[in-house]
């Protein structure tokens, strides 16, 4: 039997739409715990802005940066999504509940969703930006001790 020669490659499945909700989460003693929920019409788009991070887009920057933190901290993030069928509205809604359903089953869960406003960066500065993601990060990291 021949080896895979794409044995070394990570898998992504391709979506039949562009439409999504989706979790970003880290991996914390096997299990995935997350830290953002979101919706699309741009699927694996949006991760391409998550890597960027520009600052002109607050939500891209903050997850971008958290996700670097948690990278340097030596975390895996995972970036989990499922199909939708929804308009934006529908989605939005979707994303709710998902943000309610992860609240019941983690009480005193952070999600950045919920705690780091947007900014405008003609007035702010990317590396206070940076603190208060990291600080956040920090917190949210330290919670999960707690539970342990």
């Amino acid at each position: 039997m021949a080896s895979d020669p794409f044995h070394d490659f990570e898998l992504l499945r391709f979506p039949t739409s562009g439409r999504i909700v989706y979790i970003l989460g880290l991996v914390h003693e096997e299990s995935f715990v997350p830290f953002y929920v979101g919706e699309s019409e741009r699927h694996v788009g949006r991760v391409g802005d998550y890597i960027t991070a520009s600052f002109n887009a607050s939500t891209d920057f903050h997850i971008g940066e958290a996700i670097k933190f948690l990278h340097s901290r030596g975390y895996e993030v995972q970036f989990r999504y499922k199909v939708s069928t929804e308009n934006k509205a529908g989605r939005i809604r979707q994303e709710n509940e998902l943000i309610d359903q992860i609240s019941k089953m983690k009480p005193n869960s952070k999600l950045l969703n919920n705690n780091l406003g947007s900014y405008n960066p003609e007035l702010t500065k990317p590396e206070d930006e940076s603190k208060k993601v990291h600080d956040f990060m920090k917190e949210f990291l330290a919670s999960l001790q707690s539970r342990i």
